[in-house]
């Protein structure tokens, strides 16, 4: 991992970072060091930064935010288990309170499903959008 703060080789606590080097940075930029949520940490810095990243207009897929924040290991199964159960349950909450059908609920939660894997944007909404093929009546 790469620090952008370090002393001797070694990284710097995070108490020294959120107690004197963000401070100091936000007094030399002119801006507080505290807001509505709080005082300005490390981790509010890089919750934030990774938000934005997944939020952008050409946001980061899942594996690509994590490979980023440096979170690929053993608990990318688990990202990705949450990330369907929480597509699907997010997908009959909309259909279940009558604010879409169970077509428009199933192509978003497939659309995020297809973007976390790495597909671009255009195309998981052109393949979440496409025509299911009859089901077999026998």
């Amino acid at each position: 991992m790469h620090l952008l703060f370090s002393y001797r080789t070694q990284g710097i606590g995070r108490q020294y970072l959120n107690i004197r080097v963000i401070p100091a940075l936000c007094a030399k930029a002119g801006m507080p060091t505290a807001d509505v949520r709080g005082n300005i940490t490390s981790h509010r810095a890089r919750s934030t930064i990774a938000g934005q990243l997944h939020n952008a207009k050409e946001p980061m897929t899942l594996f690509e935010l994590q490979a980023w924040l440096g979170q690929l290991g053993g608990a990318t199964e688990l990202g990705v288990a949450s990330l369907t159960i929480g597509a699907v349950i997010s997908a009959v909450s909309l259909v279940l309170e009558g604010h879409q059908g169970w077509r428009e609920a199933g192509s978003g939660a497939a659309e995020l499903m297809l973007r976390s894997l790495g597909i671009a944007l255009d195309e998981a909404r052109r393949i979440a959008a496409a025509d299911l093929p009859a089901l077999p009546l026998d």
